[in-house]
């Protein structure tokens, strides 16, 4: 799937409108392309057809060239918050500890805690001394704390603060004992399924108002509501990384539609996008037909890696259609999928879903067509049958939109099943 619907514009500069960008400040700018489709166009009749953020310019003496970043291109901002001194009043927090990021959880996972403090025993204090670890920013609660060696290690959980505190041990010879969280087990406050991480990672950490100008609020909500629920814990990278990192437990995908609007989209659902019928007719250059991409992706049989309460990895083999898969096309090959799943249940749900996909290869057929796509969408269907010119191109005719180039009318489909 292209998700990527960055885009460029050539304009002219003959008259030096564009010499000084100082003056138009263009950078991260919105820009908005539209285009119509009937003669003596007015503004009504021009549709919307791709937009986004001004990234790069390149101007020559008689043209500029645009480079425009779409929104999910752009959400290159940190996905974590950072370790500060002023948020933990009441504590010395250890220089060491400054700015290293603040993972998030979602469901149960493990994650490493932040040592805040360097408290060492010390003979000359009453007491056991004790030390505080950062856990997680949305934390509610702690099943477990663990050293190096998996040795369970007493602690006190404060889900205001969301910070533990673990205090050393005496030994044997009555000596006190340094103790060092390595390992914590710990669930997050929100919704862990797949659609509601990514709502909340694009309202909190993207500050995107979910509302019908940002959203289709009702597509994404029919994904998000009905989603796998995952166990994860988001330690690093950019909102876009969360957000691949977060879907890779689905064959679904975040997608910015023409109007700007982000979505949520299955390919398990693809019966439930819109449907566009096209006669050959209206083919407008020769098709090209590709099975590279299938030949990449092809499996007979996966193992889909998922994870148990404990944050434990465990797998599933799936291996129904590999007899056939292999007889069919004379190879065998066994794909593992990490994902963050949390039942054996849904791990066997998407590796059919997987299976459906990559274990017949699907062909890529490149189209050019003479009408207005501008309403066309990523994972719609189309039907169009390819008999051009007394040939039968393709036995396909159904398939899904895995590309689309709205300025030029060109789709990239891919075959599925009737």
């Amino acid at each position: 799937m292209t998700l990527n619907q960055g885009f460029s514009i050539t304009l002219k500069n003959n008259d030096g409108f564009f010499d000084d960008e100082y003056a138009l400040n263009l950078f991260n700018t919105p820009l908005y392309l539209r285009k119509a489709a009937t003669e003596n166009p007015k503004y009504g009749d021009f549709k919307l057809i791709r937009n986004g953020l001004v990234e790069n310019k390149n101007t020559a003496f008689d043209g500029i060239r645009i480079g425009v970043a779409d929104r999910l291109r752009a959400l290159g901002e940190p996905v974590y918050d950072v370790i500060r001194r002023d948020d933990f009043p009441g504590i010395t927090v250890q220089d060491n500890a400054l700015n290293r990021p603040i993972p998030m959880v979602f469901g149960t996972a493990r994650i490493s805690p932040i040592r805040l403090t360097d408290n060492r025993p010390d003979e000359n204090t009453p007491g056991v001394a004790a030390n505080h670890y950062m856990t997680a920013e949305n934390a509610t609660r702690v099943l477990g704390v663990y050293d190096r060696n998996g040795a369970s290690l007493s602690f006190s959980f404060n889900p205001g603060t969301k910070i533990i505190t673990v205090p050393n041990i005496i030994d044997g010879d009555g000596r006190e004992v340094r103790t060092e969280a390595a390992e914590a087990i710990a669930t997050g406050d929100a919704s862990n399924r797949i659609g509601h991480i990514i709502q909340w990672l694009l309202r909190r950490k993207a500050g995107i108002v979910f509302n019908e100008t940002n959203f289709n609020v009702g597509e994404f909500n029919a994904y998000a509501d009905n989603s796998f629920p995952i166990n994860i814990a988001i330690t690093r990278g950019n909102i876009r990384r969360a957000v691949d990192d977060v879907l890779k437990s689905d064959m679904a995908f975040l997608i910015q539609q023409t109007d700007g609007r982000f979505t949520l989209r299955s390919y398990a659902k693809r019966n439930d996008y819109a449907l566009h019928n096209i006669d050959s007719w209206v083919v407008t250059k020769k098709p090209d037909k590709d099975y590279g991409r299938a030949q990449d992706n092809w499996f007979n049989s996966c193992i889909i890696e998922w994870v148990d309460s404990r944050g434990d990895a465990i797998s599933e083999l799936y291996a129904a259609r590999a007899v056939e898969a292999e007889r069919r096309y004379r190879r065998r090959v066994q794909r593992t999928f990490e994902t963050n799943l949390t039942t054996a249940t849904d791990a066997r749900i998407l590796a059919g879903v997987l299976s459906d996909r990559y274990t017949n290869m699907r062909q890529i057929i490149r189209l050019d067509v003479g009408i207005n796509t501008s309403h066309f969408q990523l994972l719609d269907r189309v039907r169009v049958d390819l008999d051009i010119n007394g040939r039968k191109f393709s036995r396909s005719s159904d398939f899904i939109i895995t590309a689309i180039n709205h300025a030029q009318d060109i789709l990239t489909l891919e075959e599925i099943d009737s």
